[in-house]
């Protein structure tokens, strides 16, 4: 099936989740959220039955808090989104929408891909620079951002315009999908035998490296 539509060129949650894994997002819609009422019982109740989706959907990935977190994180941000559609007169602007949709869907990952929630905590307290519980050190993470000085670190100079360059090109080319469908069946039987060669050289180099969803 066709799984994945750029979901992280979403501009907002719900686009994510219905670009993400489609046939896991089919999937708790017609076996969770819809059996739980779907949005046929008013705007609370659909609220409730997205967090109560979500939460199930974390909990199905493991029976770790990490992967709780995960989904209620997932649905609190889809109950805000809804909400902010219902409510706001205007749209934030689609650059700024994706920025924000990828910011927040990048720490969620950081619950999903944990070993544990002490792991997830330690995660967080270096990107946030936490001396101590509840309190941000908010100079040194603006400090962490900027400094691209190459005296503390010559290698940033380069790394980050590259990266941020690999970032515009990633938002700004078309799809895989869309890029497939364009070849012809002779290149696209080329670069699949190639995306296959270099998928298992991968794994037989690091045959300790066990597919994520074996887990679940």
């Amino acid at each position: 099936p066709d799984n994945f539509r750029s979901p992280y060129k979403a501009a907002s949650i719900i686009e994510f989740w219905r670009c993400w894994h489609t046939t896991l997002s089919k999937f708790l819609r017609d076996y969770l959220y819809i059996p739980l009422g779907g949005n046929r019982k008013g705007p609370v109740r659909r609220h409730i039955n997205l967090l109560v989706t979500m939460l199930l959907g974390g909990i199905w990935h493991g029976a770790g808090w990490q992967f709780f977190i995960w989904g209620g994180a997932h649905g609190l941000l889809l109950v805000g989104n809804h909400w902010w559609r219902a409510i706001s007169p205007w749209r934030i602007p689609v650059v700024v929408a994706r920025f924000i949709t990828l910011s927040c869907v990048m720490l969620a990952w950081i619950f999903f891909r944990a070993e544990d929630m002490g792991v997830a905590c330690h995660i967080f307290g270096g990107l946030l620079n936490l001396p101590a519980a509840w309190s941000v050190d908010w100079p040194g993470v603006f400090d962490a951002v900027v400094d691209v000085s190459t005296a503390a670190n010559p290698a940033t100079a380069v790394v980050l315009p590259l990266a941020l360059a690999a970032l515009a090109l990633a938002l700004a080319a078309p799809g895989s999908r869309l890029i497939g469908e364009r070849l012809s069946p002779l290149l696209r039987g080329l670069f699949s035998g190639v995306l296959l060669f270099l998928v298992l050289k991968a794994l037989t180099e690091r045959p300790d490296r066990a597919f994520l969803y074996f887990n679940f």
